[in-house]
């Protein structure tokens, strides 16, 4: 599971300026550039499908919610 998360972060995360708002816990918050709305579905739909596949390819069950605190949308 380690060895997931730290990919997923490297991989997924890194380059959307990650922090980790609780430290050592499971939530993070990045910051996505995007020119519209579809543009942004379209960074998150695929940034989600590579996180699962890292959870599945690592044998890991990954529950992920994406959420824009600005307008309460979701994304999972």
């Amino acid at each position: 599971m380690k060895q997931a998360r730290e990919t997923i972060e490297r991989v997924c995360f890194a380059r959307w300026a990650m922090t980790k708002p609780d430290g050592p816990g499971l939530r993070y918050c990045i910051t996505v550039t995007h020119n519209d709305a579809e543009q942004l579905d379209e960074v998150l739909d695929e940034m989600l499908h590579e996180m699962h596949t890292i959870a599945n390819d690592r044998q890991c069950l990954l529950e992920a919610i994406v959420t824009d605190p600005a307008t309460g949308r979701i994304w999972d």
